[in-house]
């Protein structure tokens, strides 16, 4: 046939390790927190602001575990 260059593919695992993962979704929950609390005041969706720190626990959660790593 003819000379195939093979390319190397790569999955998530290259670019992100456990502990970016964990950060990135300890961040997504506190802007979701922060969202949740804004969205309860300004519109008709109150029980949002109600349960806004809902995230909080899994925010601690992942920053406590991505710090935990092998010093």
């Amino acid at each position: 046939m003819g000379n195939y260059t093979t390319f190397k593919t790569c999955s998530i695992n290259c670019y992100m390790n456990k502990k970016n993962i964990l950060i990135v979704i300890g961040v997504l929950a506190i802007v979701a927190s922060i969202v949740m609390k804004v969205m309860g005041k300004d519109s008709h969706l109150t029980e949002l602001q109600d349960y806004w720190w809902y995230p909080l626990p899994l925010a601690l959660v992942c920053f406590l575990v991505a710090g935990a790593g092998k010093k």
